[in-house]
């Protein structure tokens, strides 16, 4: 996890495990739907830091909601 983090980080700054955590996940779902519909691409999509890419977009939109959450309260 400690490896998908410091990718994760090289692309978007600072993130906690929490963050990572929850995307893991919904990401791995991701990637499937894309490679089933897309293929790899010669295998692109199957490396870790096209994974992290995929990370690194779901905490943005996270945090995103998080804070258009905080607004509407």
């Amino acid at each position: 996890m400690n490896d998908l983090k410091q990718l994760v980080e090289s692309k978007l700054g600072t993130v906690t495990d929490s963050e990572i955590t929850e995307a893991v996940f919904p990401v791995f779902q991701k990637l499937i739907r894309i490679i089933a519909r897309e293929g790899s691409d010669d295998g692109k999509r199957l490396t870790n830091n096209y994974f992290a890419c995929l990370c690194a977009e779901n905490i943005i939109e996270s945090r995103f909601s998080k804070s258009c959450e905080k607004i509407s309260d």
